[in-house]
Parts: structure tokens; C-alpha cells; sequence
């Protein structure tokens, strides 16, 4: 493989005895590796068509177009699916029961460095600096939150309702999931777009820093020069 750029362990495959991972590369292609004490090899699916003309094997699961930087599952123990995001602009589920092939995509638009999932959303982020959050129910983009301004480089969940994004401008943020927020949020930057924000109102009188022998005092001086 090329350049290593993530690991994810695959709960569901491992044992006591060996423990069986995926990596991610600056290549295209997803390994699965073998692990225990005593040996370690990658793992070669063979297919399900076997011809009597050869045997062919999934020696890599190859969903993406380049460079695959995170990969992870999400799911439960017994039905975890494995997650990715990739310099090709988008970030993928792929379905075990499939055999790796993709169940959902989700189209960022740039660069995707990172991907978490939860229950009801997807969220993605990368090199445009956006944090983008995708409803699963129907594979749409729901809410794109904007504040680094630099790429962002992880994203970590704190809970269902949290999500923490990484960017090399040297910050760390924290983004609301719940439905109230995000439904706020929504309609905060649609009347943005819309501009509906209500601005400041420009103040008509202003009070004075001085006190009242310091302007009577500066009202003086202003009279003599007059003079």
C-alpha cells in the first residue's frame, strides 16, 4: 500500500486470539488485515461467482476513486457497517451483508478528511472547512455549519447530540446535533441568505465619556480659541 492513513478495528470479525482491522491508504483501495501474536496477513475474500476458468478473489474492497483518509464502523457489534471518507469528494457506508459493497454515499464536494455517524445523521467534514451534516433517512444534506477557516482535519463525537471538529486553524469546535438546534441553526442561515438578519440598530444619541466640569471646562477652552 501506499502512505498509511487510518486504522479501525473490526469488532465483530475479532477474537480473543487475533484481532482483524481495516486500513485505509493514499491509495484507493481498503485492506483487510489478520492480526494475531504469532502471524498477521491480509485477508482475501474469495467470490461468490467461481467459474471453471479461474478463481477470483476481493484481495481489497475498492469503492473509492483515491486516497481513502478515515475509515471506521458504526453499527452494532453484530451489524456494524464500515464508514469512509475519501479525496474523492465524498464519504461512504459499506454494507457487510453486502460484502463491502456501498449502501450509502454521501457527495461533500472536496476533500472529505473525516466522517461520524450517528442514529439519524451523517456528518462529514474536510479541506472546504465546512462541517455538513446529512440526514440518513433520506441521504440529503440537512445543515452545513461554517466557522474554521482552515481545513478541518477530524471529527469526534461526544455524544448523539455533539460533534467536535479539528481544523489546522489551530481550533477546536463544538457543534449541536439535535433536531431543535440544527432546525435553528437552519433557519438562522436561511434568513442570512434571505437578509433577514436584523442588524444592530445604529444608536441616534450617544452619551458622553466626560463629566459635566470636564465638558464645561472643554466648552471654555473651545470659546478662548474662538477668540
Amino acid at each position: 500500500m501506499m502512505a498509511l492513513q487510518d486504522l479501525a478495528v473490526d469488532i465483530e470479525e475479532s477474537s480473543d486470539s487475533e484481532v482483524v482491522l481495516v486500513s485505509a491508504s493514499s491509495d484507493p483501495h481498503i485492506r483487510r488485515w489478520r492480526i494475531s501474536l504469532s502471524s498477521a496477513s491480509q485477508i482475501f475474500d474469495s467470490s461468490d461467482t467461481i467459474t471453471s476458468e479461474s478463481t477470483s478473489s476481493k484481495n481489497t474492497i475498492l469503492e473509492h476513486e483515491t486516497s481513502v483518509y478515515k475509515v471506521l464502523f458504526s453499527g452494532s457489534e453484530e451489524d456494524s457497517d464500515l464508514w469512509t471518507a475519501s479525496a474523492d469528494g465524498s464519504a461512504k457506508c459499506l454494507s457487510r451483508s453486502r460484502k463491502w459493497g456501498v449502501e450509502e454515499t454521501y457527495v461533500h464536494g472536496d476533500y472529505v478528511r473525516a466522517v461520524v455517524v450517528t442514529s439519524n445523521w451523517a456528518v462529514t467534514a474536510g479541506r472546504d472547512e465546512d462541517v455538513k451534516v446529512w440526514d440518513r433517512a433520506t441521504g440529503k444534506l440537512w445543515h452545513t455549519y461554517d466557522g474554521h477557516y482552515e481545513e478541518v482535519t477530524e471529527l469526534v463525537l461526544l455524544d448523539e447530540k455533539r460533534v467536535l471538529s479539528f481544523s489546522i486553524d489551530g481550533t477546536i469546535r463544538c457543534w449541536p446535533l439535535d433536531k431543535v438546534s440544527l432546525e435553528a441553526a437552519r433557519k438562522e442561515k436561511e434568513d442570512q441568505l434571505e437578509g433577514k438578519v436584523k442588524e444592530d440598530p445604529i444608536p441616534t444619541t450617544s452619551k458622553s465619556l466626560l463629566t459635566e466640569d470636564e465638558e464645561a471646562e472643554l466648552a471654555e477652552l473651545m470659546g478662548s480659541d474662538e477668540e
